[in-house]
């Protein structure tokens, strides 16, 4: 018989509001022991489960992601450190949040054909070690929309624009400009490797990657965000062009870094609805990178009209089980790498219960403005307390064995973990316990193992030997 242990923890107070700038959830080195840190942000692998592939560290634990996007759509494409510094870093991790999508642009990268922006890249070094340094991992994205800013969005410099002539008109919102004749021929000469255009992104990105490559913390490369076809190759886009654009630039990051998990997309359109038919690729340690823009099209068509919110929750299921079959065909981690209702926090809600519901790590988008109108102000976490309180909730970023179930009860303030336990795990499960949830403590109920450790944000869980199942139950005092 599995014993079954309690531990009530006494309330924390909560200083300061929820809001930006908040202090709870820091990490505190020196009070109440080593459960008051998560765990480090070390190199992960891929691994293959019963229950699907996960992310696994260095340990043998199954490692959940959450976290948020942190980036910069004009010049200098890059957080400069006068705008985003270890304040900034130490915020994120005080959410509880392992996890940031850094994203870069291939105009910082390479500005001018055959010339690398130096500078650029040691920024991008420099913001990944500050992450990996407060323990939170960085999956490097690729970013782009609309493919250049010479259509008002962000990625290719202007030498890697090829329209033919043809005059771009901007439309509203901005979505609509995807297919716009200007843009559809420039994203045509690209995924035809007209210029030899694909060589020199594969070149930009490499050269991100022989920097970062070294930095413990690194868990990905993201090759190409929310990939658009032009017209003339619509046809076969998912299972052709896609793939086969997917492994060269593989192939290159492959020649600096020989381990880090290759994370890919779907069309973009898959995000708001369209099935996912993203076609199979020769790529090791692979996530499977995706989007749940699932109100895009009432926001695009209807401009946000009186639909119900039954209908809206039902696409995001729609969109989140669409995409998790297409992974699970891949052989693919699934990760939820951008969501943002706006200022919504009941969408926000639910879509991060659909990714427990699913056991899959995510990162909301976004940590600020990046500066666009590819990416406006509503619904980032600075300067939005209630998008904050949503999002800090509990969770287990890591997992001695191979996770069945986890979810929070938002009305209950009770979160549960099912978890079979792992021989190869060397180090406890972890699950983070945000204060702003407990403010009069927590308790805590295991069966199959013992709470270790003093009890804190991060409560430690140790499994018995012959333990076939181990529960975790937290819940307020």
């Amino acid at each position: 018989m599995q014993r079954r242990t309690m531990l009530r923890t006494l309330g924390v107070s909560v200083a300061g509001s929820l809001g930006a700038g908040a202090a709870y959830g820091q990490p505190r080195e020196h009070e109440n022991g080593p459960s008051e840190r998560g765990p480090g942000a070390g190199s992960l692998r891929i691994v293959q489960t019963r229950n699907g592939p996960f992310f696994v560290d260095q340990h043998g634990r199954t490692v959940i992601l959450h976290g948020v996007n942190v980036g910069k759509k004009t010049p200098p494409f890059i957080r400069p450190d006068e705008s985003f510094d270890k304040t900034d870093v130490e915020r994120i991790r005080s959410w509880g949040f392992n996890l940031v999508r850094l994203g870069v642009i291939w105009e910082g990268i390479a500005p001018e054909r055959g010339t690398l922006d130096d500078a650029y890249l040691d920024r991008v070094r420099e913001l990944v070690r500050l992450f990996a340094d407060h323990d939170i991992h960085v999956l490097i994205d690729m970013h782009q929309d609309l493919y250049s800013r010479e259509f008002g969005g962000d990625g290719a410099p202007s030498w890697a624009v090829y329209t033919d002539g043809i005059p771009f008109t901007k439309s509203s919102p901005w979505q609509l400009d995807y297919a716009d004749p200007a843009v559809a021929r420039a994203y045509d000469h690209f995924w035809l490797d007209d210029h030899d255009l694909q060589t020199a992104y594969t070149e930009a990105f490499t050269a991100v990657a022989r920097r970062v490559a070294d930095v413990d913390g690194l868990v990905g490369y993201e090759l190409f965000n929310e990939p658009s076809p032009g017209a003339r190759t619509a046809a076969g886009f998912s299972e052709r062009y896609l793939p086969q654009f997917y492994e060269r630039v593989a192939a290159g990051l492959r020649a600096v870094d020989a381990s880090t998990p290759i994370w890919v997309e779907p069309e973009g359109l898959t995000n708001a609805g369209k099935p996912a038919t993203l076609g199979q690729m020769d790529i090791d340690q692979l996530a499977y990178s995706f989007h749940n823009y699932a109100d895009l099209p009432f926001d695009v068509i209807e401009q946000r009209g009186d639909r119900s919110d039954t209908v809206g929750y039902q696409n995001q299921e729609w969109v989140m089980a669409n995409n998790h079959t297409r992974a699970e065909q891949l052989g693919a981690v699934p990760i939820l790498s951008e969501f943002c209702p706006g200022n919504d926090t009941a969408d926000t809600a639910h879509l991060a219960d659909l990714a427990d519901e699913y056991m899959t790590g995510w990162a909301y988008w976004s940590y600020d403005n990046w500066g666009t109108r590819t990416s406006g102000a509503a619904g980032t976490m600075v300067g939005h307390s209630a998008v904050v309180d949503t999002l800090v909730r509990p969770y287990p970023p890591a997992i001695a064995g191979v996770p069945r179930s986890y979810g929070f009860d938002r009305e209950s303030g009770t979160f549960t973990l099912r978890y079979t336990p792992s021989r190869e795990a060397t180090r406890p499960t972890v699950v983070f316990v945000p204060e702003h949830r407990y403010p009069n403590g927590y308790e805590v109920a295991v069966d199959g193992g013992q709470a270790i450790g003093s009890p804190g944000q991060y409560l430690r869980v140790r499994h018995h030997q012959r333990a076939m199942e181990v529960r975790v139950t937290v819940s307020p005092q």
